[in-house]
């Protein structure tokens, strides 16, 4: 029984080394490109030129075509007859490419939208100053009930002397 494994196995190595051999000269073949090694190499090389080209035309079912009326896109071209014939030949539809290239001004309304803006801007402008004008008269009065009406005498003596001083420099220069 063990005379019949070891032949077993022994001849499964050979045919193992065989393959190995035949599918290595095959492999070298096929890298160098030659194709005269016999017969049956050419329909192997046929069967990857099969399948190199089937990967193509899958891929080309891939690429995607748009629409020219709408910009729809689609994966092959039946259907994007199907889907002008049903959408687009019913209706006059201008093409996507006349849309584009129809001159339109974005800006018809530029100086209307320009006057609009420079009011908002005046109107921010006054209601800013009138604030201003409040908080003003409010810190005075804030002012005038802490420190009573003798600050109101002070403040416009300090007014006094400081118009005093701009008439004496003025006069200085002269």
């Amino acid at each position: 029984m063990n005379y019949k494994l070891a032949d077993f196995i022994s001849n499964y190595l050979n045919e193992q080394k065989l393959l190995t051999e035949k599918y290595t000269k095959l492999f070298n073949q096929i890298k160098l490109g030659d194709s005269s090694y016999n017969k049956n190499n050419s329909s192997l090389l046929n069967l990857k030129k099969r399948s190199h080209d089937t990967e193509s035309m899958f891929n080309q079912n891939k690429e995607k075509t748009n629409c020219k009326y709408c910009g729809k896109q689609y994966t092959s071209k039946l259907p994007l007859r199907n889907h002008i014939k049903k959408f687009h030949l019913q209706e006059n539809y201008t093409s996507r490419n006349e849309v584009s290239t129809k001159q339109s001004t974005p800006y018809d309304d530029y100086d209307q939208r320009k006057q609009d803006y420079s009011r908002r801007e005046d109107s921010y402008n006054e209601g800013d100053e009138e604030l201003r004008q409040k908080l003003l008269r409010n810190v005075q009065a804030i002012e005038n009930r802490e420190n009573g009406s003798s600050s109101m005498l002070d403040k416009q003596d300090h007014e006094l002397i400081i118009s005093g001083l701009d008439s004496d420099s003025n006069s200085d220069d002269e």
